[in-house]
């Protein structure tokens, strides 16, 4: 299952991960680097750029401190969004699909489109399915919010057939507060909390309130044809 192999994948590159900081107002002329490892990363972020973020130069770090890219500076016209979302990657960091999210940046030298991977919620028709999505964020983020889309076919009520998700924290009630993170946490829940009222597939909402086992059936068939590819 080619989902599988790209789940590997951001295991591998969570191991290898790391940020090199230079900041130009250190006691140096030229300023100091300093190579911070993965498994310090999200409790140096706040210690680090906490006095003046502004005056600090990020730079994202891929394998090693000598394999770096940059992909944050202060005449980025979108340094918001990208320092924004440089943190909500320390925080995802942490997580593995065992805790039913992950995500990465599709590519190290753009921190807008997104990979992430859901599970389906234990003790739900969607159990055992794994769900493949893309995030597109914009450059106003976290003022606006992304765009996130299924790759994985689904069978749900709120989901279009396209992958679009019709969910309220990323129209009308989107917050500031939310990070990448908290997006895909609440459309996880989803899955197990349709509204069927508010339908984005018809067939599947009604499936839902009037022939129960057939809803699940055709999310059960779904999850199958997934281990059958």
């Amino acid at each position: 299952m080619g989902s599988v192999s790209s789940v590997n994948a951001i295991a591998e590159h969570r191991k290898n991960v790391g940020f090199l900081f230079f900041d130009p107002k250190s006691d140096s002329e030229t300023g100091s680097t300093y190579w911070i490892p993965h498994d310090d990363l999200l409790q140096k972020f706040d210690e680090i750029t906490g006095s003046e973020p502004d005056k600090i130069l990020w730079i994202a770090v891929y394998a090693s401190p000598l394999d770096h890219l940059m992909i944050y500076s202060n005449d980025d016209d979108c340094k918001i969004a990208k320092k924004r979302l440089l943190k909500d990657l320390l925080q995802i960091q942490s997580l593995t699909l065992q805790d039913g999210v992950t995500a990465i940046p599709l590519n190290e030298s753009n921190l807008f489109e997104w990979l992430a991977f859901i599970t389906g919620p234990d003790d739900t028709p969607y159990e055992g399915g794994l769900y493949e999505l893309h995030l597109s964020i914009p450059c106003h983020y976290p003022v606006k919010p992304p765009k996130v889309r299924f790759k994985t076919e689904i069978f749900h009520p709120n989901i279009y057939k396209n992958g679009d998700i019709c969910i309220d924290i990323l129209q009308d009630q989107w917050s500031e507060v939310m990070s990448i993170e908290k997006i895909l946490i609440s459309i996880r829940s989803l899955l197990n909390e349709p509204n069927a009222n508010s339908p984005a597939n018809p067939e599947a909402a009604l499936l839902y309130k009037e022939h129960r086992n057939e809803f699940y059936r055709r999310i059960r068939d779904d999850i199958d044809k997934q281990f059958n590819e």
